[in-house]
């Protein structure tokens, strides 16, 4: 992501697993990209 110029993570809430969440959300913010859960759909 950070490669391509990414500045958005968008990941399915409730459905998405994480290995190290922790890890993930410093690594993107250091990387200025933000990262948003949306409600699965109906």
């Amino acid at each position: 992501m950070v490669k391509a110029g990414a500045t958005c993570l968008c990941i399915t809430a409730g459905k998405t697993l994480m290995f190290d969440r922790e890890e993930m959300l410093r690594l993107a913010d250091k990387h200025r990209i933000a990262v948003v859960a949306a409600a699965p759909p109906v």
